[in-house]
Formats: C-alpha cells, structure tokens, sequence
C-alpha cells in the first residue's frame, strides 16, 4: 500500500494538545514534594551553621567557589557552540528540507523517516543556537561535533519523537545493521528506514 506523502504525517510533539488537568496536578505534586525536600535541607543546613559556623562556612566557601567555576566554563563552552552553529546556519541561508531530502534519496528511505528525521534535528540544533529559528541540516552533519546534539537529547527526545511521527518500532534495535553506527543525520535516516513499520 502506498503511503500519504510525508507532509501529512503526525505533527511534531511541540504541536501536540496540552497536558489534561490530571497531569497537572501530579506535576504539581511532584514540585510541592521537592519544595519540601529542600525546605528540609536548608533547615539542617542552618542547624549544622550554628552548631559548626568554621567548618561550615570554609566547606560554603569551597562548594561556591567550584561551582562559579564550573558554571563559568559550561557557560563559555555553551556560547562557543552557540556562535558556531549562527555562523553555520547563515552560511547555509535559504537551504531546507528540500536540499536534505534530494541527499536523501528518497526512492530508497521513507519520505515520512526523511522528514521526521530532518524536521527533529532541525529544532534541537535550532534551539541550541538560540536563534528560534529552524537550523539547515545537511545529509553528512555530524550530530555531535557539527549540530551540538548531545547523546541524553537523541535518546531520550529526537529517537522516540522520529520513532512516533514516522510510524517506525524501536523494537529490536541491537539487529538493526545501523545500531551503535549513527554518527550523522544521513545515518540516523538509515537506521530508522531499517527499523520496522508499526502495524495498526
């Protein structure tokens, strides 16, 4: 049977109906649970001060002092791959999903896994450069080194958002001949097109 064209698969998880009341209040839950949590840490905190004001202040003191430094250096890191994405993505001006899908060959991968893949490495790498904006993601873009995606992001997002939209299992991952071999977004579009279509 002949698939709809890719532009009439699922919208993306961004433009999904909003969380229902129940899924609130469970989140509002879950917060009022950790605002105690801390509400109990700061109390024994203030205890410990008292009791101990020398070594508590030096051990502040030290706690404070790596974490400035910490968040200093993934600051300047964070703002380095920032500028080198902009500075991409303006030199790719005008380039889309139709340069992508030529690379891509679609005669031989799902259009629905084209357009999934491109459309969900497009807005990380988007957000990663802080423009808003949709990022012109090449064929051989390394996901790592080139669109700044890190290993928890694919995962945990783009794997199960291409999965869903595309209609594509992750049953079975370890037989796929593309598993632990996806480097860049071309690979990743063969590793989906090797998994199986969900049925139903």
């Amino acid at each position: 049977m002949h698939r709809q064209v890719s532009r009439h698969m699922p919208p993306r998880a961004g433009s999904a109906p909003r969380p229902k009341a129940g899924g609130l209040l469970l989140t509002a839950f879950f917060l009022a649970l950790l605002a105690g949590a801390m509400a109990a840490l700061l109390w024994n905190g203030l205890r410990l001060a008292w009791a101990m004001p020398v070594p508590t202040l030096l051990i502040t003191a030290l706690l404070a002092a790596a974490t400035t430094r910490f968040y200093c250096h993934d600051r300047k890191e964070g703002r380095r791959r920032q500028q080198n994405l902009q500075a991409l993505a303006l030199s790719r001006s005008g380039q889309g999903i139709c340069q992508f899908a030529r690379q891509a060959h679609c005669r031989q991968n799902d259009p629905w896994v084209v357009r999934a893949v491109y459309e969900a490495l497009a807005a990380e790498a988007g957000a990663v450069a802080g423009n808003g904006h949709s990022f012109p993601v090449r064929w051989e873009d390394d996901l790592a080194q080139t669109l700044c995606i890190d290993s928890d992001s694919m995962e945990l997002d783009i794997v199960t958002e291409v999965a869903r939209r595309a209609g594509r299992s992750l049953e079975g991952t370890q037989h796929n001949p593309w598993y632990d071999k996806v480097q860049t977004a071309g690979d990743l579009v063969r590793f989906f097109n090797a998994q199986p279509r969900v049925v139903g």
